[in-house]
């Protein structure tokens, strides 16, 4: 009987869509994503101290010490190779909110604020979760600085307009969204978060007009490519948010036409990025409007333009496979298939991988499984010597004929968008990805079969 898993389209704030997704998958999350480390090694919550640090006076240190509180912790239980709990987490968090109101009252007890003590104040205050205290001595700074455009006055108003429309102050958040985009210095990523935090507060209002022209502007602002967001998968990420929200306002207003353009335009962004969750998101809605034929229209169109697939990086170790990159492989169609030896619909795909290999390895076709160290196996801590071993001999138990490709900590699952595996990513023979497939189910082998033929007719 196949398992059927519900799966959450995070979308942007609080909109969201509830997908049913047939497939089997394995939702990579906690730990096997590298969550930040914050437990004891039984898993239960130990106590955290403030660090000791001597005592700051003026407001700048004051809300740095705050504000870096939790990522010092975060940091030393990572050194410390201290398990994940969700628990402490939240220990370490409120810390940092007590934290935050201590030096608050410290600054209050001064008296006399003026300038950028103003601005810190207010964020102390937000940061200790005050959002109603903490804004009006942002408001104070803004109104007492006459200086036009400084960074301090900028970044007063991105605070002050996403909080206003948390808030549903839409009349303060507009007026702050307008002021930041007249002024100097500004960023599209910050523009584009405060029209994505406009966006959330209208649609939580139910105003659901002026959520959709802010949510509009926020996907213009990400789609750009001289939107500079830190690297690739995170620009990938936001895209998916900003773009998939926007597809929701479409299809509430009606506007299938519309939404349904802007989903293969998402389709071949999920191809090109690449992002395997943009990809089958936007997938999985084309085929509910009944569009599941967009797929191979994107897969016939052509890719010369697009960027060549990322490079697999930082493998420690290759299994059955020399050593090889992309690049040196072009000229065969490579199959990626991202997996796990506990992930149950993994183990479904294999013998049809196996198949696959058998079929057209003699015409082109390269398969590569692409796994991480995940520190377990059945249930038992490894070693990632151990790790390595159990893989080599559960391949070997499985006669599995393709080779692997070992990560450290899944960056390449977060490199290639990857949310759930079985996640297959398909290569032509120019190093363009052009088909993606997740979890397990006839429908979608069927597709990769049908796909790697076409490939391997190209030339």
């Amino acid at each position: 009987m196949k398992m059927i898993h519900y799966r959450f389209l995070v979308l942007l704030g609080p909109l969201c869509l509830s997908l049913l997704v047939v497939a089997p998958v394995c939702a990579q999350t906690g730990a096997a994503q590298g969550a930040r480390p914050v437990a004891s090694p039984t898993g239960a919550p130990v106590a955290v101290l403030p660090s000791a640090v001597p005592s700051p006076s003026d407001a700048a240190t004051l809300y740095a010490e705050a504000d870096g509180y939790a990522g010092r912790k975060f940091d030393e239980f990572k050194r410390n190779k201290v398990p994940y709990n969700a628990a402490l987490e939240a220990a370490v968090n409120g810390q940092q909110r007590e934290l935050a109101t201590r030096h608050a009252a410290q600054l209050v007890a001064r008296g006399q604020l003026q300038g950028t003590d103003n601005y810190y104040l207010g964020l102390l205050y937000l940061l200790a979760g005050q959002p109603e205290t903490g804004m009006p001595p942002l408001r104070r700074f803004l109104a007492e600085t006459m200086e036009p455009g400084a960074e301090f006055q900028q970044r007063a108003r991105l605070v002050l307009g996403t909080q206003a429309a948390g808030m549903s102050r839409f009349a303060e958040a507009e007026a702050m969204l307008a002021a930041y985009a007249k002024a100097a210095p500004q960023t599209p990523l910050e523009l584009f978060r405060l029209h994505n935090a406009i966006s959330n507060g209208y649609y939580q209002a139910k105003q659901l007009e002026p959520a959709a022209a802010h949510a509009a502007a926020a996907y213009a602002l990400v789609r750009d490519p001289r939107t500079q967001v830190g690297d690739a998968a995170t620009r990938a990420k936001l895209i998916s948010n900003a773009g998939l929200a926007l597809v929701q306002f479409k299809l509430k207003q009606n506007q299938t036409t519309a939404a349904n353009a802007l989903l293969e335009e998402l389709l071949r962004l999920g191809l090109t990025l690449p992002a395997a969750r943009l990809y089958d998101d936007a997938r999985a809605l084309l085929a509910a409007q009944g569009r599941a034929d967009a797929v191979w229209q994107a897969l016939a169109a052509s890719a010369d333009n697009a960027p060549p697939a990322p490079e697999l990086d930082g493998i420690i170790d290759w299994i059955d496979q020399k050593p090889t990159t992309l690049a040196s492989l072009r000229g065969q169609v490579v199959l990626l298939e991202f997996w796990a030896t506990w992930c149950g619909p993994c183990q479904l795909t294999l013998p049809k991988l196996k198949l696959l290999h058998e079929r057209f390895k003699d015409k082109g076709l390269v398969v590569i499984g692409v796994t991480q160290l995940y520190g377990r196996a059945r249930g038992a801590p490894l070693t990632p010597g151990e790790e390595l071993g159990y893989l080599r001999t559960f391949k070997k138990e499985l006669h599995l004929p393709y080779g692997f490709a070992v990560d450290e900590d899944g960056a390449n699952e977060q490199r290639y968008g990857v949310r759930n595996i079985p996640t297959a990513v398909l290569i032509d023979r120019k190093g363009h990805v052009r088909l993606i497939t997740v979890g397990a189910s006839d429908t979608g082998d069927d597709a990769l079969d049908k796909a790697v033929k076409q490939l391997i007719a190209e030339q």
